[in-house]
């Protein structure tokens, strides 16, 4: 692909055929906002990879027919940037890390909406497709009867957490 100045451009978009493949893993139970889900996990990428690699100029583009990417231009970036032979190795190492984080987190998503369903009376799934992490739950109250009861018995705890940490400032 090249942009308006002639200059090749490098496009990367995660996807479920990706994860998949990868990690071995299921991804069924995504076609109702597949597109939203995989748009916060690129949209995720492309901001950590600017994050952890500022110097190679990596932006996060909407794009009408694929959705959301990671844009890299090498000669652009570095003309404008300065980006070296080991800023482009950063890149690529650092989204050969983040990529089985993401792998892993897309196949463990329908995971933690079912053990939310199946083990948790007082928790309830919130479907959030533009957050790139595992789900979100909310408590609610339980009846007074019930809650004696499960005091009684072992309650196992469900994590919430997005697979991998956050930049400085991001909540």
């Amino acid at each position: 692909v090249e942009d308006e100045h002639s200059s090749p451009v490098v496009l990367f978009k995660f996807s479920q055929e990706m994860s998949a493949a990868s990690s071995g893993g299921s991804v069924e139970g995504y076609c109702a906002g597949e597109r939203e889900v995989l748009d916060a996990f690129n949209r995720w990428l492309g901001e950590q990879l600017a994050w952890l690699v500022p110097s190679s100029g990596v932006e996060v583009v909407e794009l009408e027919d694929e959705g959301t990417c990671v844009r890299f231009s090498p000669l652009l970036t570095a003309a404008v940037l300065g980006t070296q032979q080991e800023d482009v190795e950063d890149l690529v190492e650092k989204l050969m890390e983040l990529v089985p984080v993401m792998s892993s987190t897309m196949c463990l998503r329908q995971d933690f909406r079912e053990e939310t369903h199946r083990h948790a009376a007082s928790l309830r799934y919130i479907e959030e497709l533009s957050w790139p992490g595992l789900g979100a739950v909310r408590g609610h109250c339980l009846p007074p009867t019930l809650l004696l009861k499960r005091r009684c018995a072992p309650t196992p705890v469900l994590g919430l957490f997005q697979s991998s940490s956050l930049a400085p400032g991001e909540g």
